[in-house]
């Protein structure tokens, strides 16, 4: 199951820590998204650092996506 973690460079999903959670609880192999907004290289480099810091500490099974 693949979870919305974060867009840009301040927003995490708001359900992100909620669905995290539920979805451990239930046995689901997890994996997380970011969305991104960014339009230049270094916009791109902030929200990849931003999307790290969101996911840090949690246990992910799946490949990590990182789209438009």
């Amino acid at each position: 199951m693949y979870i919305k973690a974060s867009q840009g460079t301040t927003r995490k999903d708001p359900y992100f820590e909620t669905n995290y959670q539920n979805a451990k609880a239930n046995g689901l192999k997890v994996g997380f998204y970011h969305y991104v907004t960014a339009t230049t290289v270094e916009g791109a480099r902030a929200e990849a650092r931003f999307f790290a810091s969101v996911i840090s500490r949690k246990k992910s099974g799946l490949q990590i996506g990182y789209g438009l």
